[in-house]
């Protein structure tokens, strides 16, 4: 055993001419634990390559994502926006800084308030007040 550590000492250029057992058993464990520290930090160098560069597609698409999402909800909001800011409905917001601050469910639900109803038009009959009728021609 003696001789296989004294053969590893010189291939590694350590010195083991004067070293008595206990020196040589030292020299030899210094020479491996720089081994193993040595190849520990180059497997996790070579481990974050690999990873960083396995994952790098799957950032990039997901950075790309994230910017369309953003711009689509940055273009809702300012529609949002517009439109509130726009309506008579709401006397005193016509600051949009201050209506962005408001959010976009906040915003929604002011804006579902603007809209008209939707169905059929009637219009008030000139001779009778107090009746309402509809249009003459009517579909089936």
């Amino acid at each position: 055993m003696k001789d296989l550590i004294i053969n590893a000492l010189k291939e590694a250029g350590v010195e083991t001419d004067g070293l008595d057992d206990a020196q040589l058993l030292d020299k030899y464990n210094q020479l491996n634990a720089g081994e193993d520290e040595g190849s520990q930090v180059m497997q996790a160098n070579e481990l974050q390559d690999l990873f960083g560069n396995a994952l790098k597609p799957l950032s990039d698409k997901l950075d790309a994502i994230e910017l369309r999402v953003n711009a689509s909800n940055e273009a809702e909001l300012e529609s949002l926006v517009e439109q509130v800011a726009s309506s008579d409905n709401f006397p005193g917001l016509e600051d949009k800084e201050e209506i962005k601050k408001l959010g976009v469910n906040t915003l929604k639900r002011m804006c579902a308030n603007l809209k008209s109803c939707s169905g059929l038009p009637f219009f008030a009959n000139n001779q009778q007040q107090d009746q309402l009728s509809g249009p003459a021609d009517m579909p089936e």
